[in-house]
Formats: structure tokens, sequence, C-alpha cells
């Protein structure tokens, strides 16, 4: 990104610097200490500074170098561990507009499927603007299997208002609210291809709904 970009620069400058800066003010102490009562030196002092320097650049060189190796790999790792995958979704309905979603784990994003490993947890995020006030929705997940829905357990994820990770209850009109849930995926659960139903409504009117295409594995 923009500001890891400025402060790989930083870095790379403050290594420069540090490397740089005390050449220049020791190169003709230095310079006088290795040519001693030796009036016939090889190298006059100009010569031997510039050589200075040049060592000086090449120690530099290396340090930037695996200086960025280093940044580059703590990148790898935030993204690793940062926002979950953005997925394509398809609409079922829903009186609020659905912005995006996002789906842990799903190596397959954006287009999916996105597989859920059985015994383990999965977790969706739907970013949406409600065109109404809502004050209480409650989220449903379910599984399609040859067209009858079979839930998936919330618990208590399926207070929308309790886990809200953008913007608070009650919701207002117009407003950017993110929902998240995380829930498990059974190991008795079949090892098959369906179409994830995420659904939110409030008294009885559904407020969104998408699709995503999922494999238990």
């Amino acid at each position: 990104t923009h500001n890891r970009s400025i402060h790989c620069a930083v870095i790379y400058w403050s290594a420069l610097k540090s490397v740089l800066a005390p050449m220049k003010l020791r190169c003709r102490s230095m310079w006088l200490e290795y040519t001693g009562d030796n009036i016939n030196s090889p190298l006059s002092e100009s010569q031997y500074c510039q050589a200075m320097r040049d060592l000086a650049l090449l120690s530099a060189l290396l340090l930037v170098v695996g200086s960025g190796e280093f940044i580059s790999r703590r990148i790898s790792e935030d993204a690793e561990e940062g926002d979950p995958p953005k997925v394509n979704f398809k609409s079922c309905g829903g009186a609020a507009a659905v912005d995006a979603v996002y789906v842990t784990p799903c190596a397959a994003a954006p287009t999916g499927p996105c597989s859920f490993p059985r015994g383990q947890d999965a977790s969706i995020s739907i970013q949406f603007t409600p065109k109404t006030a809502l004050s209480k929705p409650q989220a449903k997940i379910y599984g399609v299997v040859a067209g009858i829905k079979v839930p998936f357990p919330l618990g208590d994820s399926a207070d929308v208002c309790s886990h809200l990770t953008e913007g608070a209850c009650p919701m207002e009109a117009g407003g950017k609210y993110t929902y998240s849930a995380t829930f498990p995926v059974k190991k008795s659960y079949p090892a098959v291809s369906v179409p994830v139903e995420v659904e939110m409504d409030e008294g009885g009117q559904k407020q969104t709904c998408v699709l995503l295409p999922v494999k238990l594995v």
C-alpha cells in the first residue's frame, strides 16, 4: 500500500544516512591515520575518501536489500493475517443493498467456491446499506441441499446488532453496516458442494439475502 511504500523509503534513507554521514566527517582523520608518516602513500586523500565512500555505499546497499526482504516478508504475513477475502455473490432478494461479502476460509476468492473444512469454523461478513431504519434484525445461514434449506447453527451470532463490526444499532436508513458471523461446520455434514444462503430479517421482512458457492471438504 501507499503507506507501506513510504515506510520502506524512510527505512532505506535512514540506512543510507547511518552509513554515509560518519564517512563525511571522519574521512580526513581516517586518511591521516592510514598514511601516518608515509609520504609516499599510494592513495591521495581524495582517492582514499572516494574508496571509503564506495565501500560505505556497498554496505548501505546490502543493508537496504536485507531490509527490503524483511519488509516484503512482513507485508506478505500481514496480508495473510489481514482482512478476509472478498467474494462474489448472487442476490436472492431483500430490501437492503448488499455492498460486499467476505468469507473465511476462501482460497478460491473472489469467484469461489469457498472450501469449508468440516470440523472447523467458517466466518462470513456482509457489508450492507439498509433502506429503512432497523432495530433488531436476525441472521440465518443455510446450506441449500436439493432445494432444502439446512440451517447452520449460529447461536448468539444470529443477533445482528451484537455482531456488527461496522456501525451500531439502531440502524439508520442509508447508513453503512457490517455484520460478521462465525459458525461451526460440523464433521457430520457430508462432503458436498452446496450454495450457502445468508439472510437477515426483521419483523418477517427480508433485509438481505445472498447466495455463495461453497464446498464442504
